[in-house]
């Protein structure tokens, strides 16, 4: 029979995993950044689950399923483009070339970015201010034409575009940058169309979401074995999956009327409230 202070114990753990579930679900996906909200979450509550490395990896996975249940059909074309060629392997080939800068830099600096935040304590509301003033940008720069591409349509832009979307994903790597925002302002900046921005936006992320999962998944197997319950990390799991599909369809949904750029008043004003903590707390 459990005591009572392990009932609480369980009880804190398993309403913090879904409150992190819930703040992973949103922030992968609308243009927030799910890195910066995480790392303000842990600097203002002091938290020890974010950075559980069993949490990220479940939280990870979830988000990882979501997009790719989303894109499922893209998924299985570019995958079917490898044999018959054609639009489908030209497309495949841009994915590539949009994942490869961040999944470098990813690949040989990801403990180095991880810790700038720590080492720079405004370098989180600077990101997040200047990614609220690119956002801003992306009202003058829909395009009304092609916004509802033919389904398979393969994207109109090439090989330089999809370096020019890879760098700025590359980027996101800094907390506060959202992934999904400055890659969709980067494609809309170069003059693609809102849905097949989206739809690169979301398909260059799916391998470096699965790279850092399979990566945390191997040093967690390897070193650490998992530090939350079986049925803690299932429930972290539905949470971030299902917040995560909602969040993805209210960011479609905003993108095709137009609306992304409402973020970028969001992140503005998170940034001067965040400046203002820290300011407060270094003061004291």
């Amino acid at each position: 029979m459990l005591a009572s202070g392990d009932v609480t114990s369980a009880a804190a753990e398993w309403g913090e995993t879904i409150a992190l579930a819930v703040l992973q679900g949103v922030t992968e996906f609308l243009p927030i950044s799910s890195s910066g909200h995480l790392d303000a979450w842990k600097r203002l509550t002091g938290s020890k689950l974010q950075g559980d490395l069993s949490l990220d990896v479940i939280l990870h996975f979830a988000t990882l399923l979501a997009v790719l249940l989303v894109y499922r059909k893209d998924v299985v074309r570019l995958l079917g483009g490898i044999v018959r060629g054609g639009p489908a392997r030209r497309e495949l080939l841009l994915v590539g070339v949009g994942t490869i800068p961040a999944g470098l830099v990813g690949l040989f600096a990801k403990d180095s970015i991880e810790g700038l935040s720590g080492q720079l304590p405004f370098l989180l509301p600077i990101c997040w201010g200047l990614c609220g003033v690119a956002l801003l940008t992306s009202r003058r720069r829909m395009t009304a034409a092609s916004a509802d591409p033919a389904p398979g349509e393969a994207p109109q832009f090439g090989v330089r575009e999809a370096l020019w979307i890879g760098m700025w994903q590359m980027v996101a790597l800094l907390p506060g940058v959202s992934r999904s925002g400055i890659t969709i302002v980067a494609a809309l900046w170069v003059g693609v169309d809102r849905e097949h921005a989206a739809r690169y936006s979301f398909l260059i992320a799916a391998p470096l979401i699965a790279g850092a999962t399979a990566l945390e998944a191997r040093d967690l197997f390897s070193e650490e074995g998992l530090a939350s319950a079986p049925a803690i990390l299932a429930s972290g799991f539905a949470v971030a999956f299902f917040v995560g599909l909602g969040a993805l369809a209210l960011l479609l949904r905003m993108l095709r009327g137009g609306r992304l750029h409402l973020w970028g008043y969001y992140l503005i004003a998170i940034a001067i409230g965040f400046s203002a903590v820290i300011a407060l707390s270094d003061v004291r």
